[in-house]
């Protein structure tokens, strides 16, 4: 049974067969385990295309939140 509103939901009631639900917490420690292991470097987190179809602006803040050193876009109104 899905949960009204949640992502399997929209996907099954438009007729989709697959879904990604994304766990921003996972992000926010992805982002965290990428920079320990850059060391120095300053990490990007790229959210083009509205993060690949998966929210650019919660992707961004969990990013950015973790400690990424700025965003990566295709474009200025991104």
């Amino acid at each position: 049974m899905s949960v009204p509103g949640s992502a399997r939901d929209i996907a099954l009631r438009e007729g989709l067969r697959v879904w990604a639900e994304i766990d921003l917490d996972r992000v926010e420690a992805n982002v965290r385990a990428l920079k320990q292991r850059a060391g120095a470097a300053n990490l990007l987190a790229v959210v083009k295309a509205n993060a690949y179809g998966h929210g650019a602006v919660p992707v961004a803040r969990a990013a950015m939140a973790a400690g990424a050193w700025g965003l990566g876009v295709i474009a200025l109104d991104e």
